[in-house]
């Protein structure tokens, strides 16, 4: 009938995620950030979420943790919205690293000559390295020790010229104690 119409084609597509958060491994206390890029029709609205929990306030196309801590740790996504359709992200993965804490500290001991000592340590988060000490300084490797890089030192056929100050250095990676 020689009428002409325009007009444009919807689509009802959803909006296309073209660059996912990354993950990452930072220390106690420091910041965390993550973002996303994303297109699609009409406006783009985000919802961070936490091991799949939403995220109150979270509603931008980054979200930042200003000090971490191993609570955060775990699995960060976004859900990426438009009037034409969602699409949820990859799930980035927050690893918090936290220096290690002596839960169990080594006891002092008295006891006679030619007696074995046994001192212990308990402490985390792993993976931890020990350095046990005599006096301050590393302890040397002798054949009456056993455990001077583990977390327990046993001196066994003790003598007078084994009395001393001992302490233990644990280190994870993350710090020392």
């Amino acid at each position: 009938n020689n009428t002409i119409r325009s007009g444009s084609m919807i689509t009802n597509s959803p909006p296309v995620i073209v660059s996912q958060p990354q993950s990452q491994a930072v220390n106690v206390g420091t910041a965390a950030t993550f973002s996303v890029g994303a297109l699609g029709l009409g406006a783009l609205y985000y919802q961070w979420q936490f091991n799949g929990t939403n995220l109150t306030g979270a509603t931008a196309t980054g979200f930042t943790l200003t000090s971490a801590q191993p609570g955060n740790a775990g699995n960060y996504s976004v859900l990426v919205s438009s009037p034409t359709g969602s699409s949820l992200s990859s799930n980035a993965v927050l690893a918090v690293y936290a220096p290690p804490v002596i839960t169990n500290q080594p006891a002092g001991q008295t006891c006679l000559q030619g007696a074995t000592v046994t001192f212990s340590v308990v402490a985390g988060p792993p993976p931890l390295t020990y350095q046990w000490r005599k006096n301050g300084a590393p302890l040397p490797i002798l054949p009456n020790v056993s455990g001077a890089a583990g977390a327990t030192l046993i001196l066994s056929n003790v003598t007078t010229a084994d009395s001393a100050t001992y302490s233990v250095m644990i280190n994870n990676g993350s710090g020392a104690v």
